[in-house]
């Protein structure tokens, strides 16, 4: 039956396995009313730290560093969240530390107790030293400074990488003659000699020395490029034989024989025989006739001997010759260029050279054979090759070159005079004077020499010798090189890629379709590292959690603030009725304004301890600045 009288709330102080009635409206126990928001808040940030530095990890994993803005790139990121995580790391750790504190002067403890359990949470030291006694506050402390490593981890499974980057469509501009322009001027009328024109001869230059290297005219990519490029050039037909021969014993025969006769005039002997030898020699047309256009013969010879042992002379062997007919025609040109950037863009190195080369940087030249799946190089030891060629007959080129159209040239000889223009006069000067060559052998005193001269000494297809004195040169076959050289020079009078032709009509094509490639910085996760730190964070968590375990016992959010315990202990400055039992924000509200210093109290009961007091009950104790001794 109600009796009309308000019932006062009752709240009770609760422990492990006893409740006790705490009549007192300022404290408030329950899993509601206790539940350790910032604690909790901090707890679920970390998870959400973790999780971020996870999804940031996997995402960045392979991508390019360019695709990231520069400032805020994965490691940023991944500094960022560990920061948070470890701030958090701190609110929720003194959170459960204090609940846990306060929980253990709850049940009861000596002051020894409590104070090893408060040192737990600043020294690991004491962790360490007094481990019987360890306890949910040494725990969470520990998992305090294992925070540390799940940064080290993160940074060390975010690193960087060169990657090949994904090719893709380019649109590039360039300078392209598919004329054929004149080259050089006759020294006379029988077109024998020529002298080159300026800008042909300075293309010349630079053509010998460039090594196949050149610089690009007008075009530009960022990484490598490869397009077909249509210009100037030669379809090239060839025909070939091969004839036995056994130079070393007819050499040898006919040196004896000169040597043996008093007249050496009435022998049709030579004692000496071709080895190798290139030649070009231009084939000028008749006007008036049909098909009679201008050409350039190239004439290839080599040999390939094997010793038969012991002291013979003979080294039997092949000797093989290239006939071939060099026609002007639009050619198309597999061509490559490299391009290197500074960090703001600007080109730097920017080279260009005939092939299509997708897999090494650093200008080779020379071209991928589809026919026997390999990279060739002008410059590289061809033995391997020695059983292929990279002339196709079909094609009137090397693989992966093309002709387009023929140029008819025509250059009657009937109207040469002393300073008529020349188009194929120039070309075959310059093949002459950097390509052709001869090697001849002779026997002299039980011994074969080899003589050479022009470019036979000096270019890949110098002769291999098995021996010291017999016969048994082998040359490489000149065929495929010769050609990659002759598309080189008509390449560079395509593209006058220095700019030295002030007097040619260009014309600028800007809609080649290339290929890009590159290769840049790409972000690479170790995943081994990624989960170890993910793991760490994880446990870290699980040893802090166990400090929350009890938090609805306490009656009010608790704190190890010194104004908070020292209220507990009943200090006097601090007391003050109406907040006795309230949280230390009622308390600094009732009591903040009180001032208070610490010195030598002064009270009979209490005289000379040094204590925090009201200014009047205490004396200062620290000497002032002129006081001071040194």
């Amino acid at each position: 039956m109600s009796t009309g009288k308000e019932v006062p709330e009752v709240n009770t102080t609760s422990l492990d396995n006893e409740e006790q009635v705490f009549p007192d409206p300022q404290w408030r126990t329950g899993l509601k009313a206790r539940f350790p928001w910032n604690g909790a808040i901090a707890l679920v940030t970390i998870i959400l730290c973790a999780n971020s530095s996870l999804i940031v990890l996997l995402v960045s994993d392979g991508k390019r560093q360019r695709h990231w803005a520069e400032k805020i790139g994965p490691s940023v990121l991944l500094s960022a969240f560990n920061g948070i995580a470890n701030i958090c790391f701190g609110v929720a750790i003194a959170n459960g530390v204090a609940i846990t504190w306060w929980r253990k002067a709850l049940r009861g403890a000596t002051i020894k107790e409590l104070h090893r359990s408060w040192q737990f949470s600043s020294s690991i030291k004491d962790v360490v030293l007094y481990g019987r006694y360890f306890n949910f506050i040494a725990l969470a402390a520990l998992a305090a400074k294992l925070t540390i490593i799940d940064g080290i981890l993160l940074q060390k499974a975010a690193g960087t990488d060169i990657w090949p980057d994904p090719a893709h469509n380019f649109t590039l501009d360039l300078y392209v003659n598919d004329t054929m322009p004149f080259t050089a001027t006759f020294a006379n009328r029988s077109g024998n000699g020529t002298t080159f024109i300026d800008w042909f001869g300075s293309d010349v230059h630079y053509w010998s020395s460039s090594g196949g290297i050149y610089l690009p005219n007008y075009s530009y990519c960022n990484g490598t490029c490869v397009f077909d490029v249509h210009g100037t050039g030669f379809g090239i037909d060839c025909q070939s034989e091969e004839i036995a021969m056994d130079y070393g014993t007819a050499v040898s025969q006919e040196s004896n024989a000169l040597s043996q006769s008093d007249n050496s005039s009435s022998l049709n002997v030579t004692a000496q025989r071709t080895l190798f030898d290139v030649n070009f020699q231009a084939i000028y047309g008749a006007t008036g006739v049909d098909g009679d256009y201008s050409r350039i013969q190239m004439n290839l010879t080599f040999t390939n001997a094997t010793a038969t042992g012991g002291d013979s002379a003979s080294c039997p062997g092949r000797l093989t010759r290239h006939s071939c007919i060099l026609r002007p025609a639009i050619v198309t040109y597999p061509v490559t260029i490299e391009d290197s950037q500074s960090s703001d863009s600007t080109i730097y190195v920017s080279n260009m050279y005939l092939g299509h080369n997708t897999t090494s940087y650093g200008g080779q030249v020379g071209y991928w054979s589809e026919a026997l799946q390999t990279y060739y190089t002008a410059d590289e030891d061809m033995t391997q090759y020695m059983n292929g060629t990279f002339y196709n007959s079909k094609l009137q080129q090397l693989n992966d070159y093309s002709v387009v159209a023929y140029k008819d040239v025509l250059e009657d000889p009937t109207f040469f005079t002393g300073s008529t223009p020349t188009v194929l006069g120039g070309i075959v000067e310059a093949l002459n004077r950097y390509l052709a060559g001869t090697s001849t052998m002779r026997y002299d005193r039980g011994q074969f020499f080899v003589d050479q001269t022009g470019a036979a000494g000096m270019l890949p297809f110098n002769f291999n010798r098995n021996s010291s004195t017999g016969c048994d040169y082998q040359y490489r076959d000149p065929l495929d090189y010769t050609i990659l050289q002759i598309n080189s020079l008509m390449f560079v009078l395509a593209v006058d890629p220095w700019n030295v032709n002030n007097n040619n009509n260009w014309t600028l094509t800007d809609n080649f379709k290339a290929t890009q490639y590159g290769s840049s910085i790409h972000y690479v996760t170790d995943r081994r590292y990624m989960w170890a730190a993910l793991a760490t964070m994880l446990v870290c968590v699980l040893c802090v959690l166990p400090s929350y375990w009890g938090y609805w016992q306490l009656g009010r959010d608790v704190t190890l603030g010194p104004f908070e315990i020292a209220n507990a202990f009943r200090a006097p400055v601090l007391d003050h009725p109406a907040v006795a039992n309230a949280g230390v924000k009622d308390l600094i509200r009732e009591v903040g304004q009180r001032e208070v210093k610490y010195g030598a109290m002064v009270h009979n009961d209490a005289s000379g301890r040094l204590a925090i007091a009201e200014p009047e009950a205490v004396r200062r104790v620290h000497p002032r600045i002129g006081d001071r001794r040194f």
